[in-house]
């Protein structure tokens, strides 16, 4: 013990020389601040980043895709931000490098400060994923009132048939096939822009009629066009064979809120008819609870 160097003389002995100069408390403070400062935003940084991914998901319709088996999740990958992802995950592991070196965490093991930061990060994103951050910039970059971040925003309702994945309004059905449409940015101008001229508004009408896409789809098997309603809105995964789209999964929301979706091997057939008879049975109670005299007679 005696042969070891007497830590605490050595380094009065260096202050008193000058090789070792004190810093005030007050730097000390400054730099915790800065730090913490960083890592807040860095923290926010990497929420914006993965729930702008959850919500470029829900906006495409791409999440309707997993419903569609093996060749809708082939599709939904391709479709997926991964460059959300991973920059979410390098601001992560800046976050934890900030956290572990200027806090009391380096006393922890890597992987349970590491797990506890991204735990901290999913939960936070979740939760900025159900405000209406998101939405609100993206009507915002549609309408014009950020133009900068229209390149980011602005297509991430656009269907993507590269990709496999079609979506619009029906507007008309065949005997075999559906067609469905999508035109322009899905966001309207507030009811605020009424002071539009007629010239613009006719401008934008024009833009929008331009940019409309028509594809006939053809269902997958055991979901008839009867099934489907003019005017409701789609999702369709599928493939283009020479101009028309063989679907392989059709996810439909109707007019009144509910979702209802066609898939290969699902029975839409059967579910067709079962809700056939459910509605001829609820008819038939009405009609005994009326006296035979049918649903409203008196």
């Amino acid at each position: 013990m005696s042969n070891q160097p007497d830590i605490r003389k050595n380094v009065l002995e260096k202050i008193r020389a000058g090789e070792i100069k004190m810093r005030p408390r007050s730097s000390f403070m400054l730099q915790r601040i800065l730090i913490g400062i960083s890592a807040a935003l860095v923290l926010a940084a990497s929420l914006l980043a993965l729930s702008f991914a959850f919500f470029s998901v829900k906006t495409s319709g791409a999440q309707y895709l997993l419903l569609f088996g093996t060749q809708g999740l082939q599709a939904f990958l391709s479709l997926f931000p991964w460059t959300s992802l991973i920059l979410f995950l390098l601001l992560i592991v800046a976050l934890e490098f900030l956290v572990r070196r200027f806090t009391s965490a380096y006393r922890f093991p890597v992987l349970r400060v590491f797990g506890a930061v991204l735990f901290v990060g999913l939960a936070g994103s979740a939760l900025l994923d159900v405000t209406p951050l998101h939405y609100s910039i993206f009507r915002a970059a549609n309408t014009g009132q950020l133009p900068a971040l229209t390149p980011l925003y602005g297509e991430l309702d656009a269907p993507r048939p590269e990709q496999g994945l079609y979506s619009g309004e029906i507007t008309s059905i065949g005997s075999s096939t559906i067609t469905i449409s999508k035109s322009g940015p899905t966001s309207k101008p507030e009811e605020s822009d009424e002071l539009e001229s007629a010239a613009s508004s006719m401008l934008r009408m024009t833009q929008e009629a331009s940019q409309e896409e028509t594809w006939t789809i053809v269902p997958p098997a055991g979901a008839s066009p009867e099934a489907f309603s003019v005017g409701e809105k789609v999702y369709v995964g599928g493939h283009d064979e020479g101009g028309v789209v063989r679907a392989y999964g059709i996810h439909m929301e109707s007019q009144k809120g509910k979702n209802k979706k066609h898939e290969r091997g699902e029975g839409g057939e059967e579910r067709g008819e079962k809700d056939a008879e459910n509605g001829s049975d609820t008819e038939d109670a009405d009609d005994e609870r009326n006296g035979g005299r049918g649903p409203g007679r008196k």
